[in-house]
């Protein structure tokens, strides 16, 4: 049960790692693991700094972890994404426990260029593909997709 002022959110990136966002939101608590469906995983940015976004592509699904959090981890949070200058929030229709829910992501204003992230990024978002169980290909296709333009 979710108190008055908390919310659900939607991870994607280095906080599907449930180390990383217990030191980054203390008071989050993970929820479950979902996907979203017509979004897909693309890295952003510098060429070695970019960073993970959702980006909406019919037919695709993205694999992610839904969390609890309050408005403290939510401001921890929107500093993270660069909220409101380098990203926005939207609110999507994710599946949890086999109803839908309103939860909230991060999303890039602009669209940089495809980059790869950094090796300590990746490692993060990595462990928490592996923790979740998530298709590690997903991940690794998106790391790589600045190779192929």
């Amino acid at each position: 049960m979710m108190g008055r002022n908390e919310m659900l959110y939607i991870a994607y990136g280095p906080e599907l790692n449930q180390e990383f966002m217990r030191r980054l939101c203390p008071a989050a608590r993970y929820v479950c693991k979902s996907e979203l469906k017509d979004y897909r995983l693309r890295f952003r940015g510098d060429f070695r700094k970019a960073q993970a976004n959702a980006e909406r592509v019919r037919g695709y699904a993205m694999p992610v972890i839904i969390w609890r959090i309050t408005p403290l981890d939510e401001s921890f949070l929107d500093t993270l994404h660069g909220y409101p200058f380098f990203s926005k929030k939207r609110y999507e229709t994710v599946e949890v426990f086999g109803r839908k829910a309103r939860a909230m992501i991060y999303v890039m204003n602009r669209r940089e260029q495809l980059g790869h992230p950094n090796t300590e990024y990746y490692t993060t978002m990595l462990d928490g593909y592996l923790a979740a169980g998530f298709d590690l290909n997903l991940l690794q296709k998106a790391s790589a997709e600045v190779l192929d333009g």
